[in-house]
């Protein structure tokens, strides 16, 4: 579903038959070329979203983008490689501005950029490739500046690169896939046989400066092999709400790139799969995080409590819900040690669980619009060693008397 605004509900679902998965929420994210590590996410919300963001009337949506999502590497002279929906002159020009260079494949967003005259100067064999150059003038500096467009054939195919840096001399060859007869297959790797075809993995001369570009290209794809088809928690935590959806996907995203980062720096041979498992079991066994203890602000009640001066004994006694202690395995509900009415709550600063609980009412409930007010909280507090209703029972969540105290004669004595 799709609702702008609804956490429940998809920014805006968009189509793309070509994607693994063609109906979904797009978005345009920033990967390290070396690592693979995914470093920026930006979800696509539709216009009346992208109107407001930064850039966008300054530069148009493609190049605003491209901004936002390389901002904090801006001036540091780094390549970015952007596929055909990122690539045209306006982008590589804005980032020459900021001192960083572009590499990218053209071809939708042709304006002032040579793609027909590209296509004419490119030779009939594979790997021949046609170089034009042009000069550009920046505002912030007073030379000129070159930029490239570089051509390629690949098959029957011209493809066309814009280009702010590197070199257009003969680079490393490329190797690629192709259907071959057998009598022209000369100076190939390896031959597999398919039916009644060849498969070659040949090579294919290439340029150094798309060498450059090659190395940076699988880089988003390669995340999202090993995040949605490897790791894939979308698949295996179905749900209906997009907050929860993507919350999904942000931990793949963690995750995977937790794994990159240690195949990266650590281990150049890790697995992923073996990866995940030991990375999951040190999320449940993390010996960094302090000890937990009933006293944490996760299991504090939210509701507003007088100062710890104020009992007897110095303690504040939060209430806590019964299900957040720790080795709490009773029932929902126990018994009030003051009342004896059902209660989910119990003093924090008083429960050992599994055995030793302080079940008390809250200072408030509200039943069907009526509310009613409970004096159990203040009386603990007036006299925490007092436990007039305590019961020890069978199962582990009864409360208990954990000290024995002499019982007041008379209770009006504690109101």
């Amino acid at each position: 579903r799709e609702g702008l605004g609804d956490p429940k509900k998809c920014p805006k679902l968009s189509w793309v038959p070509r994607k693994p998965e063609p109906l979904g929420v797009e978005c345009k994210c920033t990967n390290d070329a070396l690592s693979g590590m995914m470093l920026h996410i930006e979800i696509c919300e539709g216009k009346l979203r992208h109107i407001d963001q930064k850039h966008y009337h300054e530069f148009g949506h493609t190049t605003a983008t491209t901004l936002r999502m390389t901002e904090p590497w801006h001036g540091s002279g780094r390549v970015v490689f952007g596929d055909s929906w990122f690539a045209g002159l306006k982008t590589a020009r804005e980032l020459l501005e900021r001192g960083m260079h572009f590499i990218g494949d053209v071809k939708t967003n042709r304006k002032s950029f040579p793609g027909n005259e590209l296509t004419m100067a490119t030779g009939k064999g594979s790997g021949d490739w046609a170089v034009y150059s042009a000069d550009l003038e920046l505002g912030n500096q007073d030379e000129l500046v070159p930029i490239y467009s570089v051509s390629q054939r690949r098959g029957g195919v011209v493809h066309k690169f814009i280009a702010t840096c590197g070199t257009t001399l003969p680079g490393n060859n490329q190797r690629f896939y192709d259907d071959m007869v057998e009598d022209e297959a000369e100076g190939q790797d390896e031959i597999v046989g398919v039916e009644d075809a060849f498969i070659y993995k040949a090579r294919r001369k290439c340029p150094r400066v798309l060498n450059d570009a090659t190395l940076a290209q699988p880089g988003s794809d390669r995340h999202n092999r090993y995040r949605q088809n490897m790791l894939a928690m979308e698949k295996r935590l179905l749900t209906n709400t997009f907050s929860m959806r993507f919350a999904t996907t942000m931990f793949g995203v963690l995750f995977t790139d937790a794994f990159f980062a240690h195949r990266f720096f650590n281990d150049k041979l890790a697995n992923f799969k073996e990866e995940m498992s030991r990375l999951a079991y040190r999320l449940m066994h993390n010996n960094q995080l302090p000890p937990r203890s009933v006293h944490s602000q996760s299991n504090v009640s939210r509701r507003p409590s007088p100062s710890p001066s104020s009992s007897c004994d110095g303690e504040a006694h939060y209430l806590v819900k019964l299900k957040t202690l720790d080795a709490y395995v009773g029932y929902k509900q126990q018994r009030c040690m003051w009342c004896d009415r059902r209660t989910v709550w119990a003093c924090a600063d008083c429960s050992v669980a599994p055995h030793s609980l302080v079940p008390l009412c809250p200072e408030s409930s509200n039943f069907r619009g009526v509310i009613t007010y409970h004096p159990c909280r203040g009386r603990h507090k007036a006299a925490p060693l007092q436990y007039p209703k305590g019961k020890a029972w069978r199962n582990f969540g009864g409360a208990k008397r954990r000290r024995r105290t002499e019982v007041l004669d008379n209770d009006d004595e504690l109101d």
